[in-house]
C-alpha cells in the first residue's frame, strides 16, 4: 500500500524545515515571500480564470477528494487511503486531459505580450483602450439604428450597480459589438423590447426592464 501513499507527513516535515531554515538566515525572508508570492498570484489568477469556466466544478471536486484523501491518511483509513491513492496517478493524467485548452492557452501566452496582461500589469490602461473602442461600436450600432428608424436603449453602467436591472433581463455576456446591438433591437425579436445594460466591456443583458419615470406627464412605457 506504501508504493501508492502521498506522503503528507513528509511534505509538511519539509514546510517545517524551511521555515526553521528562514529563521536562522532571515535574509531568506526576501526569497521566501517573494516565492510565496508568486506561487499565490499564479494561484489566484488560476481560480479566477477557472471561476468563469467549465472546470470551476472540477476544481471542487478535485478539492474534496484532496481533502478527503489527507483526512483518510490522519485518521488512518488505510482502505480508503489506498483506493483513494491508487487513483491519484489517473487523476493527474485526466486533469492534463480536461485542463489541455487552458494549460495550452498559458503556455501560448509565455511567448506574446498577453503573458504580462494575465497577470494583471498594465490592465487599467488596456481597459480605457476597449472602452474607447466600445464606445465607437455603440456610436455606430446607433447611427444605424437611426438609419433604420428602429429604437434603441443602451445603458452603460458606471459607478452606480445596476444588477437588479440586468436580472430583470436576459443575461448575454458577450462582448460589445455593433451587429449584436444592432440585432438585438430588431423589431419582433424575442430580446428587443426593453433595455441593452453594457456593464465592464461586455453586453451583459438584454430586454432588461427600466424603472419608470415618477412624472406623470411622461408617457409611460420601456421605450420612454
Amino acid at each position: 500500500m506504501g508504493d501508492f501513499s502521498i506522503d503528507f507527513k513528509g511534505f509538511f516535515e519539509n514546510i517545517g524545515t524551511y521555515l526553521i531554515d528562514i529563521y536562522h538566515n532571515p535574509l531568506k525572508i526576501i526569497v521566501f515571500v517573494l516565492d510565496l508570492s508568486i506561487v499565490l498570484l499564479i494561484l489566484y489568477k488560476f481560480v479566477k480564470s477557472a471561476r468563469h469556466s467549465r472546470v470551476w466544478q472540477l476544481l471542487k471536486g478535485i478539492a474534496l477528494v484532496i481533502a478527503i484523501t489527507v483526512a483518510s491518511e490522519f485518521l488512518e483509513f488505510r482502505i480508503l487511503s489506498y483506493i483513494l491513492n491508487a487513483f491519484m496517478p489517473y487523476g493527474v493524467i485526466a486533469m492534463i486531459v480536461i485542463f489541455g485548452p487552458e494549460l495550452r492557452r498559458m503556455l501560448e501566452q509565455l511567448g506574446t505580450n498577453k503573458f504580462i496582461k494575465y497577470f494583471g500589469i498594465g490592465i487599467e490602461k488596456d481597459i480605457a483602450t476597449k472602452t474607447k473602442e466600445d464606445i465607437y461600436k455603440i456610436v455606430i450600432a446607433a447611427k444605424e439604428l437611426s438609419n433604420e428608424k428602429v429604437g434603441g436603449l443602451i445603458v452603460i453602467e458606471r459607478e452606480i450597480q445596476i444588477n437588479d436591472v440586468m436580472d430583470s433581463g436576459v443575461r448575454i455576456g458577450a462582448d460589445v459589438s455593433p451587429q449584436l446591438l444592432v440585432n438585438l433591437f430588431v423589431p419582433k425579436t424575442p430580446l428587443h423590447d426593453g433595455a441593452v445594460i453594457i456593464s465592464k466591456n461586455k453586453i451583459e443583458a438584454a430586454a432588461c426592464i427600466l424603472p419608470l419615470a415618477d412624472d406623470k406627464e411622461i408617457a409611460s412605457g420601456l421605450r420612454y
